[in-house]
């Protein structure tokens, strides 16, 4: 079988032939699907690691581990397709830690997949049979992977070590592979949750998941922070990188009483805390150190129940890893072959759409096969699959002489999009307001108070899209819901380039509260007019803006 393997810390991965796994009693067979790349990866890779000097290689990396049974041993101790994650700490379970449940601390580790044992660059495995954790189907096999390590590990971090609960006040600091997920996790349990880093391409990705972060390096943000909590400092601080300069912002942010909780660590770095400081403002100071399998399996069903999204920043075949590498939000490897050429169309096309939809590729713009199938290291027939599947959302048109071209809207074209959507979401409007509960009207003024507040156009067109939708869930029509859902995405690029050119509109804020005083009031007539005249003001400067930009063009 294939592997990609250390063979020298100053050279990139290999691409190996290995010998295939045995299958021991009281294991299971594995065929990986995708495996995640984090920093710990990088590390191992370098050799920069308290183990390198006494590893052996070469070394297969990769502890992100995401895959499918197709066997076990007793036959059938896991049935056979079952898509798990990898917990890639496997103790002994006689140790005194094992023994009083601290498995993360065992003294006798049996293995470490891919760290000091084997791990996940590679097409097959063979893991215990009790590291395994059941992944629903509903949560796709990109998106699997970086649950068993960064969204495990903030999750102990956060909720378990750290004790962040309903209405306390968290700072994460720094957000990359699992500050970005601790951030959403201080969220999901209620926190007003603050996230810091000095990197903007790790910002900008946090801010898209609608987090309030801020520059660590930015000393009028961090006072505001503290500010906001009548000067006295926030109730959690969890450090995800544990450098002397982020140890010393946690120092700064922590409350008198608080906590500051170190997830993030280099052999080189030292805690050094005054000890007034540490004694008389009683300031707890822990470590945490991955995640138990309760954990995991706690923060994977906050994954499938929406309220933590896990963040893949590149996709990359197995053989794309020579140089292992960590930049901007989180690199994934995967094999094409075993993830299926449909799954590779949907995951392609997913980051077309996302593209397309924020503007980052621009109406107009040519997609050419090989460049995209290069880019994400597929062929070309996955790439035609997922071109095909935009054309049918309208947001690709396949021309004969041309290829593939991100769809660029004439002025009819916009007006023919919002008459549709007028009649549809007039209809679903009515059906949702018999069921219309008061936590969901709470929910849509809160969505439109944040409207209000925010002068970011991504920042607005989300709430934006959040408050509709959420207000036609109510009509308990799917197939309904569908429809305009495909329509709000086909119409979503020409609408970025729209309001990325001004500031929201003060006056869509208002038709949005009209919508919702009427849905409130039980007025059926009162709020399909409301979104009739909503859609139709939006239409009006829709295509006046694109008038303008045809008249300007040679």
């Amino acid at each position: 079988m294939r592997a990609m393997a250390v063979v020298d810390y100053g050279k990139p991965l290999e691409l190996m032939d290995l010998p295939e796994p045995e299958l021991r009693p009281g294991f299971a067979l594995l065929e990986v699907i995708s495996c995640g790349v984090c920093f710990s990866d990088v590390k191992t890779s370098r050799g920069r690691m308290p183990f390198s000097e006494d590893l052996r290689l070469p070394h297969i990396p990769g502890h992100e581990i995401y895959g499918r049974v197709i066997a076990s041993d007793p036959e059938g101790a896991v049935a056979e397709g079952t898509r798990a994650v990898v917990y890639h700490y496997w103790p002994c379970g006689a140790c005194s830690a094992c023994r009083r449940g601290d498995e993360t601390l065992c003294r006798n580790m049996v293995g470490w997949a891919g760290f000091t044992h084997p791990g996940g660059f590679t097409e097959r495995m063979a893991v215990p049979v009790g590291r395994l954790v059941p992944i629903p189907a509903s949560i796709d096999p990109i998106h699997a992977a970086p649950m068993s390590c960064a969204l495990g590990t903030a999750y102990r971090s956060v909720v378990t070590r750290g004790g962040v609960g309903a209405g306390m006040t968290a700072a994460i600091v720094g957000l990359g592979g699992v500050g970005i997920h601790a951030a959403q996790m201080g969220r999901a349990a209620g926190a007003r949750t603050a996230g810091f880093d000095v990197h903007e391409p790790t910002l900008a990705a946090a801010r898209d998941l609608e987090l309030q972060v801020w520059r660590a390096d930015d000393d009028a943000a961090i006072d505001a922070v503290i500010g906001g909590t009548n000067d006295e400092g926030v109730d959690v601080v969890v450090d995800t990188v544990g450098h002397d300069d982020t140890l010393d912002l946690a120092r700064r942010l922590v409350r008198p009483g608080g906590r500051v909780v170190v997830v993030g660590y280099t052999p080189t770095s030292a805690l050094s805390v005054p000890t007034p400081r540490l004694v008389l403002d009683e300031v707890d100071y822990v470590g945490s150190r991955y995640a138990h399998r309760d954990d995991l399996a706690k923060a994977v069903a906050l994954v499938a129940r929406g309220l933590v999204s896990t963040v893949v920043g590149m996709i990359r075949p197995l053989e794309g890893v020579k140089a292992v590498r960590y930049r901007e939000r989180r690199l994934m490897a995967y094999r094409q072959d075993a993830l299926g050429r449909d799954t590779t169309a949907k995951v392609v096309a997913e980051r077309l759409r996302d593209e397309i939809q924020h503007g980052t590729l621009a109406p107009g713009t040519r997609l050419r096969q090989n460049d995209v199938a290069e880019r994400f290291g597929v062929s070309t027939t996955p790439v035609r699959e997922a071109f095909a599947q935009l054309q049918a959302e309208g947001l690709v048109r396949i021309d004969p002489h041309r290829g593939a071209v991100v769809f660029h809207p004439s002025v009819d074209d916009v007006l023919e999009f919002y008459e549709i959507r007028e009649a549809l979401e007039s209809v679903a409007v009515a059906h949702a307001i018999p069921n219309l509960r008061k936590d969901v009207a709470r929910d849509l003024g809160a969505l439109i108070e944040r409207m209000r507040r925010t002068e970011d156009a991504r920042k607005w067109l989300k709430l934006n899209d959040q408050f509709h939708l959420r207000l036609y869930e109510g009509a308990a029509r799917p197939r309904l819901s569908g429809l305009i859902d495909s329509l709000r995405d086909a119409s979503a690029p020409y609408i970025h380039m729209f309001v990325a050119s001004r500031p929201p509109s003060e006056r869509a804020n208002e038709q949005h509260q009209e919508i919702l005083d009427a849905c409130v009031r039980g007025d059926a007539a009162g709020a399909k007019r409301a979104i009739r005249e909503h859609l139709r003001s939006a239409a009006r400067d829709l295509a006046a803006f694109l008038a303008a930009q045809e008249s300007s063009t040679p």
